[in-house]
């Protein structure tokens, strides 16, 4: 146990000194943009291809039901 606490605490002593970031006040908001771009291109995909999604989850319930 003793072990176990010398090695974490050298892991966050050494983590402290090597991490020195500096996140810009804007982060927050070009992360929104990135996410909000993502979330509308993957709502469109599964808007355009809903059909098709739909044809394989029943193909695949009836396959498993086996009829």
């Amino acid at each position: 146990m003793l072990l176990l606490s010398v090695v974490s605490y050298k892991l966050v002593a050494n983590l402290s000194q090597i991490v020195a970031a500096y996140i810009d006040p804007n982060t927050g908001g070009m992360l929104f943009q990135i996410l909000a771009v993502l979330f509308g291109v993957i709502s469109g995909a599964l808007l355009l291809f809903s059909g098709k999604i739909k044809g394989l989850y029943y193909r695949l319930i009836r396959r498993i039901r086996g009829s």
